[in-house]
């Protein structure tokens, strides 16, 4: 089994884990979750994390690679070297591996709780790959923004450069065609923040899923998918 939690210009040996790393992973209930940016995927993990402490565990990735102004070891991610993270790979002690850019990426187990709901940010492209890791249970959660226009707000708001905007709008693009093609995502609709986190909730726990609201959500990022396909100029300005 081959494992990476980001795919993409990368140049990666194949990686499985150990048996005791794929036995614990049996006993995790994982949701990633996927959405364009600019959605608020962060502000919503942040609320959730906030209003269920003991449910919800955010899994934080391991990384070779130096902290960037204000990051934080143990709050943003786990900042070690590149020799103890080799060390961890080659007793196969990490869930997931990837290099990028000569940077080493991972996930370890400790990471994922064995109790409650360990939740993630993912890509949309890491999916399939994470569908094949034996979680107990696996879900996806996509977060959509109100409409084109408010979308394009925040990403206006970011002032990203060009060149980072445009990967994260090929990104998006990417995201987008995931959520039309999935039929089994489950859609929260980022408009009005309080409901947003109630509904994100209730999504994570698998619990009031309303039929109605979703065949919208999946109606809404069709029409996303097909503003930023044919308008994406509109994205950029």
């Amino acid at each position: 089994m081959v494992i990476f939690w980001y795919t993409g210009r990368v140049n990666s040996d194949d990686y499985t884990p150990n048996k005791e790393v794929l036995s614990y992973l049996g006993k995790v209930y994982f949701v990633g979750v996927v959405g364009p940016t600019a959605v608020g995927k962060s502000t919503l993990i942040d609320r959730a994390l906030q209003r269920d402490k003991h449910g919800l565990h955010l899994v934080r990735s391991t990384t070779s690679r130096n902290p960037r102004a204000g990051e934080e070891d143990g709050v943003d991610m786990h900042f070690r070297s590149r020799q103890d993270m080799e060390r961890r790979i080659d007793r196969q002690e990490y869930v997931t591996v990837v290099s990028v850019f000569d940077n080493l990426y991972a996930t370890a187990p400790e990471d994922y709780a064995s109790e409650g709901i360990s939740v993630m940010p993912l890509i949309a492209d890491a999916v399939p790959v994470f569908q094949e890791v034996p979680f107990q249970m696996f879900r996806t959660v996509f977060v959509l923004p109100p409409s084109a226009e408010e979308w394009q707000n925040r990403i206006r708001e970011r002032r990203m450069p060009d060149e980072q905007l445009q990967k994260r709008l090929d990104e998006a693009t990417s995201s987008l065609e995931y959520a039309c093609s999935s039929s089994d995502v489950i859609f929260v609709l980022n408009d009005d923040i309080d409901v947003a986190t109630e509904v994100f909730l209730g999504a994570l726990h698998d619990n009031d899923i309303d039929p109605a609201h979703q065949k919208a959500c999946r109606q809404l990022a069709q029409k996303l998918l097909d503003e930023l396909t044919q308008h994406r100029e509109a994205f950029s300005s």
